[in-house]
């Protein structure tokens, strides 16, 4: 079984990763097979939309398997 490191542990997380993150947290499954990324960006204003999906892409390097649903 691979485990993933604690870095993500010691790392700061912005404003979006954290909006993010509480969106991941509410949904029932959290396979990167059910997870719609778009519907990640919830709650986030439309002008702030493109800060929120680098936010997205930096959270998706802290595990890259997820990365593979674009």
């Amino acid at each position: 079984m691979m485990m993933v490191g604690t870095d993500f542990l010691a790392r700061d997380y912005s404003e979006y990763e954290l909006r993010i993150l509480y969106n991941i947290c509410r949904q029932s499954r959290w396979c990167p097979k059910h997870i719609n990324q778009l519907h990640l960006l919830n709650g986030i204003p439309t002008h702030n939309k493109g800060d929120a999906k680098k936010a997205l892409q930096d959270l998706l390097k802290i595990n890259p398997k997820f990365d593979s649903q674009k």
